[in-house]
């Protein structure tokens, strides 16, 4: 049996399964570049199994694909790339893997909130930049191996935080992602409110307080958002902005096609807000004059909030075990 690799997986994969023949094409080898699509259709007719992840596996690609018995995309959403129902007309399994990266989203938020809060990054480039070394703070000699200074201009006052257990983190959002952030949140001692458009089904650990959509907005010193956007529509516009109370610091993660980014601008500029963190936009990557990049007190990453090893790692034990499901049921046994 042969499978087809198109993912970026931990080749252990192979100890797991040695009667099956592993090949890694395209996005899985090299400069991580997908396959051309005429490539795949010419190819995969060869193949049992594809292990897939950035590649569009259409109509055409399933016709071409007389052979294949399981797809596995490892992404969470896949209905973008894969045709899904199509593959289940023709008797192909399809699988993914949700939330493989949800630990490292999670680590992202915590230290956007840890960084707002301590104000590290703007006292690292004061260092960096000679400010703080040209200012005149009161110190008594006796202290001065100790301390920078100590009136209320110094570094000691104007870079406190209010400390992780003085925080209400308000999170939009659930899911596989929205509740490892609340989780980790909540083991940090940080106060958490949640939001969910629908139902929440399963028990809600201690600490963590179910709230409606207003609430939230009004009592979260941090907002950080984590839900799709199946219904292409902006969720937070500016009447939500102005609902979020005096001061609070903007998360998303998400999507950025969720946020009305000019009424976040102007929410920053007129200080209504202390601050935004934007790993996803609506326009990526970001053109060199995008407002966003002049706005005031926001932080900006490229899209790598679930850029980590340990996502490799977790969606390669996925794969396992899907492709040892599968095997199991309908081979070995």
């Amino acid at each position: 049996m042969k499978a087809l690799v198109l993912a970026d997986i931990d080749r252990r994969i192979e100890r797991e399964f040695p009667q099956v023949t592993f090949e890694y094409k395209g996005y899985a080898v090299g400069n991580h570049i997908p396959i051309e699509h005429s490539e795949l259709k010419n190819i995969i007719q060869e193949y049992d199994f594809l292990i897939s992840e950035f590649d569009t596996i259409d109509k055409e690609i399933i016709d071409a694909a007389t052979k294949l018995k399981m797809l596995i995309c490892c992404r969470g959403g896949i209905n973008s790339v894969v045709d899904v129902v199509y593959a289940s007309r023709k008797g192909i399994i399809v699988r993914n893997t949700p939330a493989r990266n949800a630990n490292a989203v999670a680590e992202y938020v915590l230290g956007i909130i840890i960084n707002a809060d301590r104000k590290l990054a703007k006292a690292n480039t004061n260092v960096l930049d000679d400010t703080l070394q040209n200012q005149d703070f009161f110190l008594p000699k006796e202290y001065r191996d100790s301390l920078w200074g100590m009136d209320s201009k110094s570094p000691y006052h104007s870079f406190r935080g209010k400390g992780l257990s003085n925080i209400t983190l308000g999170i939009i959002g659930y899911g596989n992602i929205g509740r490892t952030v609340a989780n980790m949140a909540n083991l940090l001692g940080i106060n958490v409110l949640v939001y969910n458009h629908h139902p929440i089904i399963s028990p809600v650990p201690a600490g963590i307080d179910v709230v409606d959509y207003d609430f939230l907005l009004k009592n979260s010193d941090y907002i950080s958002l984590h839900c799709s956007n199946r219904e292409k529509k902006i969720l937070i516009s500016k009447s939500d902005f102005l609902k979020m109370k005096q001061g609070a610091y903007f998360i998303n993660t998400a999507r950025g096609n969720l946020v009305d980014e000019e009424a976040l601008i102007e929410a920053l500029e007129v200080e209504h807000l202390s601050g935004a963190a934007l790993d996803v936009t609506t326009q990526e990557p970001l053109p060199p004059n995008s407002p966003l990049i002049k706005a005031k007190n926001i932080f900006l990453t490229p899209h790598i909030a679930g850029a980590a090893d340990e996502v490799i790692q977790i969606g390669t034990d996925m794969v396992i075990y899907h492709l040892r499901n599968f095997l199991y049921d309908n081979w070995e046994a």
